[in-house]
């Protein structure tokens, strides 16, 4: 005879990470490694206060209701229509009979066959977002030859922040970067007037730390960037430098095809 808690339970992402402020699907595969049949009865999922998921019957709901409207009015509320439907930040996520009582079975499974769930969650906290690693537990209740059992599992995966926050964090860091150099100038020469060349440097900060931001993301066997731009601090640290020491610095980290 089989063991009591005998489910084979897997889960994994649709990613190799969860980039933060982006939906990601969530797989739970659960296979019946009894030697009878079982009855699902409930996937519980402990969700991190980080985590927000989206609650896909309401998100129907809301997606039927959109084509009712007009054209451009449905265009552009059709981004935002899975952020109205996703649950506050750490509120578990129960999918089967919520009641203790088990009565009901949503499936059932056969011995060695599997059944798999999934959903969609995302972390809304994305700009200031650094990589770390977030934990899903979970549990599985179902009745094996009448009787109720449980079976746990957890999934650690890897958060990392979207390119749009390195490329703000760039953004400030050049006009940092340049106001600092321009303000070192003022002391030196004791001159304090703005003048276009300002602005255009500026402007040409910004447009290489935007440019060596997407250059840093770029890692493959063939390109290793000499600098790594991880979060928004990493963007604004370089759109600094290169905003303070000039376009020479980028041309070191980004050198330029011969």
């Amino acid at each position: 005879m089989a063991a009591i808690d005998a489910l084979k339970i897997s889960t994994s992402l649709s990613a190799d990470f969860i980039t933060a402020g982006t939906p990601c699907t969530i797989t739970t595969k659960i296979t019946n490694a009894h030697d009878d049949k079982i009855e699902l009865l409930q996937i519980y999922y402990f969700i991190p206060h980080q985590v927000r998921w989206i609650d896909e019957v309401s998100l129907d709901e809301e997606s039927k209701k959109q084509k009712e409207q007009k054209f451009f009015k449905r265009i552009f509320a059709s981004s935002k229509l899975w952020k109205s439907v996703a649950l506050p930040e750490g509120v578990d996520m129960i999918f089967g009979i919520g009641s203790e009582n088990y009565e009901k079975s949503f499936a059932s499974i056969l011995p060695g066959e599997s059944y798999v769930y999934s959903y969609e969650a995302y972390l809304p906290k994305w700009l200031f977002s650094s990589g770390f690693t977030v934990k899903f537990d979970g549990r599985v209740s179902y009745k094996y030859k009448d009787e109720v059992h449980y079976s746990t599992f957890s999934l650690n995966f890897l958060v990392r922040p979207p390119i749009e926050s390195n490329i703000i964090g760039a953004v400030i860091g050049g006009v940092l970067g340049t106001s600092a150099k321009w303000l070192q100038g003022t002391v030196a020469t004791k001159e304090t007037g703005l003048d276009i060349t300002f602005m255009t440097s500026t402007l040409l900060s910004i447009i290489l730390g935007i440019v060596m931001v997407v250059f840093s993301s770029r890692r493959t066997g063939e390109v290793q960037p000499i600098l790594t731009i991880e979060d928004f601090w990493g963007g604004m640290l370089a759109g600094f430098l290169v905003g303070y020491l000039g376009h020479e610095f980028f041309g070191k980290v980004v050198p330029l095809a011969k």
